[in-house]
């Protein structure tokens, strides 16, 4: 176990909370505890509820003190706050991209597990490095996320203490969130992109791609979705600033 640096306080708009693919709908706290009621953990891991549009954490019944904490629910910005100050950007990058990927199309993946290494500070000013596995508990009938299930350990026995890795497995397919964003777009939509940064409208891209307007608009509205953005400039501001086009 490392020795803690001085205290960081983690950025703010950090929790998901107004993500395209986050639910407006809130469960109560006891509800989820019922939900979490059947997960045991084992081998000393830390089972937790992150209730995104509440901004709460709510604790398995079943919970041991891997974070310290023993209230029941807390604000989730208390676990945003003991990341490692020089892990925090790469776990928050790596996290914002597995949403992107996980709710670029509502529903696509209403089965995904979300898995990322990284160092938090527990009891006694000290940091562990710790593998948190999070996977789905509810979403609502559109396919957004109410809340997740977050299984924590304590692996700092492995070494590599300075090391983070963020990996998405779906049903069919598991992405390395550490590579580029090339995965973030279908071949179609990256061809789309080309034409879009180089000045074309969906009527010249259609007819360079044999495709109709509509369906280069569909493409379109789909990249926009799944980045967030609020429109075609800031769609190409995106890709340029990740590498995915030149």
């Amino acid at each position: 176990m490392s020795q803690a640096p001085v205290y960081h306080k983690a950025p703010v708009n950090t929790t998901f909370s107004n993500h395209h693919g986050v639910s407006d709908e809130i469960l109560e706290p006891e509800k989820i505890r019922r939900l979490l009621n059947p997960y045991i953990p084992v081998n000393g891991e830390y089972l937790y509820s992150q209730v995104f549009p509440a901004e709460q954490c709510v604790v398995s019944p079943w919970h041991n003190s891997l974070f310290g904490y023993k209230d029941p629910v807390f604000d989730i910005n208390r676990i945003v706050e003991i990341v490692h100050p020089h892990d925090w950007d790469k776990v928050w990058k790596l996290t914002k991209k597995a949403c992107d990927l996980i709710f670029g199309e509502p529903g696509k993946y209403p089965s995904f597990s979300y898995s990322i290494s990284y160092r938090i500070r527990v009891k006694g000013f000290r940091y562990i490095r710790i593998l948190r596995q999070t996977i789905p508990l509810r979403l609502d009938t559109q396919g957004k996320i109410i809340c997740s299930l977050s299984r924590c350990i304590d692996i700092s026995h492995l070494n590599h203490q300075k090391e983070i890795k963020g990996w998405l497995t779906t049903p069919d397919k598991t992405f390395d969130l550490n590579s580029p964003w090339d995965h973030l777009f279908s071949k179609r939509e990256k061809e789309i992109l080309h034409y879009l940064a180089r000045g074309y409208s969906s009527k010249c891209i259609g007819y360079k791609l044999c495709i109709s307007k509509l369906t280069v608009d569909k493409h379109r509205a789909n990249m926009l979705r799944k980045t967030n953005v609020r429109n075609t400039s800031e769609l190409i501001c995106y890709a340029l600033e990740r590498g995915i086009i030149e």
